[in-house]
């Protein structure tokens, strides 16, 4: 099974847009994110942690581009963390100007509660593609659930387990403060999400917002949409006109930043 490609054009303003999309996500899937981006002249781009590494490399390389990022769900969450602190060569979220989460981030810790809303994201993204699919490719999807719960459930254990040993403590294991205590955390932070969402609870991604905009290191636009009916990452299907207006106020707080004026609109 093909792990999603990269989607790449050359845009404006010197910015890329890197989109990290939620586990299981297909081309398909995020290339309709993509493309509101590519519309409007934008670079994007998005892939596993260490190809993303070597792709950002080569276009960072011109001390002009900036970054912005466009993360789904907690896989996603997880790969931007993982960018930082396996790279930090790169210099991501210092070079970010801004960040739109839409589904994400949710304060995981180990638990069987946690492993089964995991399960639930797995169940939806494969369970059509297996039943749609012939024998063999069918039981690639299903190895590959496995794999991804497995991979999933491993690594919350694992934080779990140096947590309890004392080699470090919850915030240094946890992705949502990592990024929350990041010393450049960017400017300019949108988020969307639901009470209906089952996997990420809207009040964890709410308490992430909070705490973003108390930050007193600098002044900080956090802009945020609480839905009440769309589910996981489904944001956008259920209210196009409204997350693409949203995506619009993003992109123009952005620019604005980058032009060296307020971010206000």
């Amino acid at each position: 099974m093909q792990s999603p490609k990269p989607i790449v054009t050359h845009g404006r303003n010197d910015t890329i847009v890197t989109l990290l999309g939620w586990a299981g996500a297909a081309d398909k899937n995020v290339a309709k994110y993509a493309g509101v981006y590519q519309k409007k002249g934008y670079t994007t781009g998005g892939r596993e942690v260490e190809n993303l590494a070597k792709t950002l490399d080569t276009v960072l390389l011109s001390p002009s581009n900036r970054l912005i990022f466009h993360v789904f769900s907690m896989n996603g969450f997880l790969t931007l963390t993982s960018l930082d602190s396996e790279f930090p060569e790169l210099k991501a979220i210092e070079k970010c100007d801004g960040i739109f989460l839409d589904s994400c981030p949710a304060c995981f810790t180990f638990s069987f509660e946690n492993m089964y809303k995991h399960s639930l994201v797995m169940n939806h993204v494969y369970d059509g593609l297996i039943k749609n699919s012939n024998f063999i490719v069918g039981n690639v999807y299903r190895i590959y659930k496995k794999w991804e719960t497995t991979r999933f459930g491993s690594r919350l254990l694992m934080d779990d387990l140096m947590i309890r040993a004392g080699i470090v403590t919850s915030e240094d294991a946890s992705p949502f403060h990592y990024l929350l205590n990041h010393p450049h955390l960017p400017k300019i932070i949108f988020s969307v999400f639901s009470d209906a969402d089952i996997v990420c609870a809207a009040d964890e991604i709410s308490s992430f917002n909070e705490l973003a905009a108390l930050r007193s290191d600098k002044r900080r636009d956090v802009i945020t949409t609480r839905l009440k009916d769309s589910a996981h990452v489904e944001h956008f299907k259920k209210h196009p006109k409204l997350y693409l207006e949203r995506m619009d106020e993003f992109l123009q707080r952005v620019e604005r930043l980058r032009n060296g004026g307020s971010s206000k609109l």
